[in-house]
């Protein structure tokens, strides 16, 4: 059976290590990262909900999804990471279905302490950080989601949970 595993989870929660981790481990895997096809808006992509931003968010749902289901198509198994709203949701999972959802919940304190060791291109503050995190906490979209409070736990030991929630 093929993997197709999404994680997301506030900044600071270790989801591109914990991916890139994943992805040495799992056989014949791709690990896409959201936020490198965010970026190919070079300028200025709208985070908000206004509805030039809805129809950015939703794009990138729909390129992410593209490219998931270009490589699921070829027989790898799928790591999807990174942080995307509930409208590009929407819209990727028009292209493939998600075998597993994981949601990396740290401690908030946690997450604003591993954002601030952060080089400053990828910190995001801590304001944001409690954003997020307050985000994830609440919105109902995740109840579905496998929680992780990666707080005490290693990077390896992270990624030993997850694995042991696909197989």
């Amino acid at each position: 059976m093929q993997i197709v595993l999404s994680i997301t989870g506030p900044a600071g929660s270790g989801k591109s290590t914990i991916s890139n981790k994943l992805a040495e481990k799992l056989p014949n895997s791709v690990n896409i990262d959201i936020d490198s096809i965010k970026h190919f808006v070079v300028s200025n992509f709208i985070y908000d909900k206004s509805p030039e931003g809805i129809k950015q968010w939703e794009l990138l749902g729909k390129n992410t999804g593209e490219v998931a289901h270009n490589f699921f198509e070829s027989g790898y198994n799928l790591i999807i990471n990174g942080y995307i709203n509930l409208p590009a949701w929407g819209v990727l999972t028009n292209y493939v279905s998600l075998t597993h959802k994981i949601l990396l919940l740290p401690d908030i304190d946690v997450a604003v302490e591993r954002d601030a060791r952060r080089d400053d291109q990828r910190k995001q503050g801590e304001e944001s950080v409690k954003d997020h995190h307050n985000y994830f906490s609440s919105e109902s979209f995740y109840d579905d989601f496998t929680k992780i409070d990666s707080s005490k736990l290693t990077e390896d030991e992270t990624v030993d949970k997850v694995l042991a929630l696909i197989y």
